[in-house]
């Protein structure tokens, strides 16, 4: 996630985007925040707290670095929510950079009191995979990696290994086959930090709507996997 071939090639545009004033300046901040955040990413372990309230006070200051902490906080978790949509690392790459962007240019809509920082975040996110997927036409190979429950052990034999492979590949095959709504309800459930009243919030239901349909969903794929 940490690349900084990416920040080159994000300062090339910068360079190259002549009197679209606007877009320089969101590039710029996706820049700072981005070198900032793979020089951080060195000394600081993930899941470190993040006082969020203090960072927004920082960036309303005028500090735009003061937004590094909240992408390297937030990088990995919104990267394996894109891996589980069906998206490759590619294409979760350059969506998770634009909810970035989105979120940057938007952050004074925040509402603190209505949702935490990572749901508002999440809701960004959903918002623009759901609408790749649909521009995409639903094609996209499924790349889950190593982000999928049940992956394959280290300590399994080489005929275990070939095992858990299939039963990875039927799974990969089972998820696509799901609308991209319920993908990504599953996805959700499975990233850490989110509790159900985050996800109904995420999702724009409740919570009980949340249970139901990923009761539905998991007895979908039971059933397409044949267990």
């Amino acid at each position: 996630m940490c690349d900084l071939v990416w920040v080159h090639h994000a300062a090339r545009a910068l360079l190259e985007c002549g009197a679209n004033v606007k877009f320089c300046e969101v590039m710029t901040v996706v820049v700072t925040f981005r070198a900032s955040a793979c020089i951080s990413a060195i000394t600081h372990a993930p899941g470190t707290f993040v006082d969020i309230q203090t960072i927004l006070q920082h960036i309303a200051q005028g500090n735009r670095q003061a937004f590094a902490p909240l992408v390297e906080r937030y990088q990995r978790p919104l990267f394996s929510y894109l891996g589980r949509m069906g998206f490759t690392p590619a294409q979760a790459e350059d969506l998770a950079q634009e909810t970035f962007t989105r979120a940057w240019q938007h952050l004074g809509q925040y509402d603190a009191h209505r949702a935490e920082f990572s749901t508002w975040l999440f809701t960004i996110a959903r918002r623009l995979a759901l609408n790749e997927l649909e521009r995409a036409g639903n094609r996209l190979e499924m790349h889950w990696g190593e982000d999928v429950p049940d992956v394959a052990s280290q300590d399994a034999t080489p005929l275990e290994h070939t095992e858990q492979h299939e039963q990875q590949r039927r799974l990969q095959a089972a998820l696509k086959r799901l609308p991209p709504q319920e993908r990504s309800l599953l996805a959700l459930a499975y990233s850490q930090g989110l509790d159900m009243q985050a996800i109904a919030h995420i999702e724009g239901c409740s919570v009980g709507a949340v249970k139901t349909r990923l009761h539905r969903a998991r007895e979908q794929l039971r059933h397409w996997l044949g267990a």
